[in-house]
């Protein structure tokens, strides 16, 4: 049972990135196996991990986004089972999975991360071959663009990190292969010519500087960071295809402001969803509309009032920002309970990368950590928790790292230590 929850988990990633199917429904057969876990009398967790006071916070927060999106939708008779399932998998779920996988041997439930490697593999991949067979820009029939190279630099990142977790007894080779595969991460990304994706990038740098240097100075560590922002920037500047779209976003933020503000370009196109998700604010701010689909269908009527152009209405659902999308659909409410799920386990994850842990914990910390606050900035360009696939995941990937970076009473090899 244990061994099968752990390779369920390493392949939801890696679905995500191959393909449009299975992810979703593999999480669901995680909960149902982290249920049937942890009513198994015989797998039992050791003392420590049963009296984990220091999550009873943290059960709550997480509980509290599920209840939010109740309260909103009674008062607002805008019942969503979708919403709720989704508040569910963001909050309850990793709850659920957590406890599960704290019974779980952390050296057996460590080669779940290989499933974000191999996820950054076949993302690498598939980007190269789409560059290669394709004329333009890059795009995978299940995720756009940027969606895609979000989670692929995200994924190569973990990569990079998990040079602290051995899985294997040819430590040469493994790094090697580590550090090929946030090498060919890195270049997927630049031909996708992604340019909010690389907003993130400072955080993966200060995250990965932290990790390996743990006592660096806090000005050495804005520095380095910096230095490695800038080697990023060139590197990205390289590309034509970045450069031009770089241009291109220059020449439409300038038509967006100063000449036509419902213009059908990219960036406007984001700017009148945004007008349209605070104007929807502004109408309930405390508890929004009261259900995520009114959103599109206000976008006729907002319309005609001329906040939206005619092909922004039949071309978007959605705001392309996670935020903006909480608040529209639930107000402030819903926008606390989506700080929640980005900074409850966040707030864990720092600190035990500041603890003097087994390098394990720590570089699963460091993982965490990277995909909360990357979450974070890429729900500014772009709607992350558009699709369950990627709520289930980021639940997952959440519950994951909080087991593996729990501080347990063995703290593994001297190897692993150091």
């Amino acid at each position: 049972m244990k061994s099968l929850l752990v390779a369920v988990l390493a392949a939801i990633p890696l679905l995500n990135m191959a393909s449009g199917y299975g992810g979703s429904l593999l999480s669901y057969l995680a909960i149902v196996m982290a249920l049937a876990l942890l009513a198994w009398p015989r797998s039992a967790p050791s003392p420590d991990a049963l009296t984990a006071t220091g999550y009873r916070v943290f059960i709550v927060l997480m509980c509290l986004p599920m209840l939010t999106v109740v309260l909103s939708q009674w008062a607002k008779h805008g019942w969503s089972s979708s919403d709720i399932e989704r508040a569910f998998r963001l909050g309850p779920s990793v709850v659920i999975l957590l406890f599960a996988l704290l019974r779980i041997d952390e050296q057996k439930l460590r080669f779940a991360i290989l499933g974000t490697l191999g996820a950054a593999v076949v993302g690498a991949a598939t980007v190269l071959e789409l560059a290669l067979t394709t004329s333009g820009r890059p795009v995978t029939g299940d995720y756009n663009a940027v969606s895609y190279a979000n989670l692929l630099l995200l994924f190569g990142c973990m990569s990079l990190y998990s040079l602290a977790v051995p899985f294997s007894r040819h430590p040469r080779a493994e790094r090697i292969a580590k550090l090929l595969i946030t090498a060919a991460s890195v270049i997927g990304v630049i031909l996708t010519f992604t340019r909010s994706t690389w907003m993130a990038f400072p955080i993966f740098a200060a995250i990965g500087l932290v990790l390996f240097f743990p006592k660096i100075r806090p000005v050495r560590l804005v520095a380095a960071m910096l230095a490695f922002t800038a080697a990023a920037s060139a590197l990205a500047f390289s590309s034509s295809g970045f450069r031009e779209r770089i241009y291109l976003a220059q020449q439409e933020i300038h038509e967006c402001m100063t000449q036509n503000d419902r213009a059908d370009s990219s960036v406007c196109i984001r700017v009148q969803l945004a007008r349209a998700a605070w104007h929807m604010f502004q109408q309930d701010p405390w508890l929004g509309s009261g259900n995520g689909k009114r959103y599109e269908q206000s976008l006729p009527r907002l319309q005609e009032a001329g906040i939206v152009s005619e092909y922004v209405t039949n071309n978007f659902g959605e705001t392309h920002n996670d935020m903006l999308m909480a608040m529209a659909s639930y107000g402030i409410l819903g926008a606390s309970a989506l700080l929640i799920v980005y900074f409850a386990p966040a707030v864990v994850f720092l600190r035990r990368l500041r603890q003097p842990l087994a390098m394990p914990a720590r570089a699963s910390a460091a993982m965490g950590l990277a995909l909360c606050l990357s979450f974070v900035v890429f729900g500014l360009t772009e709607l992350m928790f558009r699709g369950m696939r990627t709520i289930s995941m980021y639940g997952m990937l959440i519950a994951l790292f909080l087991a593996l970076s729990h501080p347990r009473s063995a703290t593994g090899s001297p190897a692993e230590r150091r």
